[in-house]
């Protein structure tokens, strides 16, 4: 009698797969992939540059609404701009 070895392999080998697997989300707190910076009214150099590549594993649907790409898990880039006040 012959055994399907072939296919009993990949049934666990595929069961393997499924519990190892973890799902890949937004994760808006994480280090930005490219950096951070803090700009003021009338910052220089202006416009303010950062080459920067986007997208990554991460299915944009999954943020609801009309959102649609691919998305990193961590940011790509964070900017604080803190206008000057008393003007």
């Amino acid at each position: 009698m012959k055994r399907p070895v072939p296919l009993l392999f990949a049934a666990v080998l595929a069961a393997m797969t499924a519990t190892t697997a973890h799902a890949q989300i937004p994760l808006p707190g994480a280090d930005p992939i490219y950096g951070t910076v803090d700009l003021a009214s009338d910052f220089r150099p202006d416009p303010y540059e950062v080459a920067a590549n986007a997208g990554g594993p991460v299915d944009a649907s999954t943020l609801g609404g009309d959102c649609v790409g691919w998305i990193s898990e961590a940011p790509t880039f964070s900017v604080t701009y803190s206008p000057e006040t008393g003007r």
